[in-house]
């Protein structure tokens, strides 16, 4: 026959079984609040997300209200381009008919010799 010590009941055995499942238990708690507080740290983490997203947001729409796009300078650019291009040829169009209205004048009046007058033509 078996010792009492050595036998084992069902209440003894539903006993233990609790006991591992009490232990069990509390170390699920303790997980479950750890994930707790790191779902409170993401929240967190979020929230500054989302601010550091509004405040690109904003960045970025001052920026294209703020300054010019490349086509627009492009743009610009060539237009500025082609008024001094038509500024440099009225300037030299003035300088042409200047030379030649001082060459008629010498001529005119006879202030110059046939050679000067001749090299001052081909300068022109």
């Amino acid at each position: 026959m078996k010792n009492k010590k050595e036998e084992i009941t069902t209440n003894d055995l539903a006993v233990m079984i609790k006991k591992g499942f009490d232990h069990v238990d509390e170390r699920f708690e303790k997980v479950d609040e750890r994930f707790e507080k790191v779902d409170e740290r993401f929240e967190k983490i979020d929230g500054r997300f989302e601010k550091l997203e509004k405040r690109f947001d904003n960045l970025e729409a001052t920026l294209e209200n703020q300054y010019p796009d490349k086509n627009y300078l492009s743009d610009k650019l060539g237009d500025l381009a082609a008024e001094i291009g038509a500024r440099i040829e009225r300037k030299k169009e003035q300088d042409r008919q200047f030379k030649e209205k001082v060459i008629e004048i010498l001529k005119r009046n006879s202030l110059a010799e046939k050679e000067e007058i001749l090299f001052l033509e081909k300068l022109v």
